[in-house]
């Protein structure tokens, strides 16, 4: 009796599994069809000695149809079940994203086509092949250089794009160069700077990051006397090395700014600016000295880091940045038509709105500041 649930067991997870395969979402009359099948249908059913020669001979005839095929699933010799795998569109199936992201403008290269083969290892020691589903469902690309299969990089071309890393040529200088060696090259930019990376793990090896801080004597003494207020930000990659420098300022009585100190970071990850703050608050003799204000342009991860590592500070963001978004939104806004019916920026009525805006920022009092928001709407209107 044991052995006949087990067999059942066997034959229902084969039926299963082989079901689960032939599932393809069904076509939509509204979606443009494409049928490719023609490219994969011989005068009598073609054998191959090995799986590589099957695989090979589907992205050929996959390139002169204008896509491209990634093994989708792949079952090996499993005693019950022979060898067979499924092929399908580099970009079938469906972007199911992931919790963390919340944003709704996030996009995906997946377009759940429905294009499958398959292929399996018959009874005569030779592979076949099966079109599951011989639909595509857009329109053929003329060029195939948004596929990132097609733009791979061979091994020569690997290290080519190592050798140039080294001398720090720019990116877009490599991509032209491996252009420029081969017409037919569909490399991309995406494809270049990933290989960049790997060639700079390569020479790290087990080395791990390494963070950078730097503070000035006086610095430390500076900062012991006057810690209240602290202002962070970091600057973009320009040196040599790629990586940011993360700058604190401090602010004396008399409204001086001086460096507390300085940290060059590999990222702008909340790690990162955890290591950089520990750092500083180190310089402080006395842990009650810690700042009551921070203040730090809208970066994330650091604005996370201050509410956990400055509890008890006020953290503000800086109005300079705050003025300058608002600004950008402002000119986005604030377009009129010029004689000839085209959308123009109108120079005049940014500065009325934003000089309203700042009389509201530097309100000296609730009064004031409501009589400010009120002419501000009324400029605005």
């Amino acid at each position: 009796m044991l052995f006949f649930y087990t067999f059942l067991h066997d034959i229902f997870c084969y039926v299963y599994i082989d079901m689960v395969e032939h599932v393809v979402p069904k076509p939509d009359p509204e979606v443009y069809y494409v049928d490719v099948v023609e490219y994969f249908v011989t005068e009598e059913e073609k054998k191959y000695e090995d799986r590589d020669e099957m695989i090979n001979w589907t992205r050929c005839q996959v390139i002169e149809a204008g896509f491209t095929l990634i093994i989708d699933k792949s079952y090996s010799d499993s005693g019950h079940r022979k060898p067979k795998l499924v092929l399908a569109y580099e970009r079938s199936n469906e972007y199911k994203g992931t919790k963390k992201s919340k944003r709704e403008d996030t996009g995906s290269r997946k377009c759940w086509c429905s294009f499958r083969l398959r292929g399996y290892f018959s009874v005569t020691k030779l592979w076949s092949l099966n079109i599951v589903s011989g639909l595509y469902n857009h329109k053929m690309e003329p060029k195939l250089e948004s596929h990132m299969f097609v733009g791979r990089l061979t091994a020569k071309e690997s290290k080519i794009v190592g050798d140039m890393t080294k001398y720090l040529i720019k990116l877009k200088n490599i991509l032209l160069d491996l252009k420029g060696r081969q017409e037919d090259n569909m490399t991309v930019a995406k494809q270049i700077d990933n290989a960049s990376h790997r060639y700079k793990l390569s020479i790290r090896g087990s080395r791990i990051e390494m963070h950078i801080f730097f503070v000035h004597l006086e610095s430390v003494k500076m900062f012991n006397t006057f810690s209240i207020v602290l202002v962070m930000d970091s600057t973009y990659k320009t040196n040599q090395y790629k990586m940011s420098l993360f700058e604190i300022v401090g602010l004396t009585l008399t409204e001086m700014t001086y460096n507390v100190g300085f940290a060059f970071l590999t990222s702008k990850k909340e790690e990162n600016f955890t290591w950089a703050l520990q750092e500083c608050a180190s310089l402080l003799k006395c842990k009650k000295q810690i700042s009551k204000v921070i203040v730090t342009d809208k970066e994330t991860a650091l604005m996370n880091v201050v509410a956990k590592f400055f509890p008890t500070s006020s953290a503000l963001v800086c109005e300079f940045h705050i003025l300058k978004n608002v600004r950008a939104k402002c000119i986005l806004d604030c377009r009129v038509k010029d004689s000839k019916g085209k959308h123009v920026n109108s120079s005049d009525l940014v500065n009325t709105i934003m000089n309203a805006w700042e009389v509201i920022v530097n309100s000296p009092s609730e009064e004031l500041y409501a009589d400010a928001v009120l002419q501000f709407k009324k400029v605005c209107e």
